[in-house]
């Protein structure tokens, strides 16, 4: 999907802000598959480094 749709990585950091933002809800863990199929490994460094952020 985001290749159809968005196809530009200049965006990805935006949007995964704001995807960020769902972490506590009660479907994060399909998001957190969604998001993972759609950016891999950019996601999954995301994610790391976000939760490094919130234990310091």
């Amino acid at each position: 999907m985001r290749d159809d749709f968005i196809a530009n990585p200049a965006y990805d950091r935006e949007i995964m802000d704001q995807v960020w933002k769902l972490h506590t809800r009660r479907d994060w863990p399909q998001i957190d598959r969604f998001m993972g199929h759609e950016y891999l490994g950019r996601w999954l460094d995301y994610k790391q480094d976000r939760q490094h952020d919130t234990k310091a």
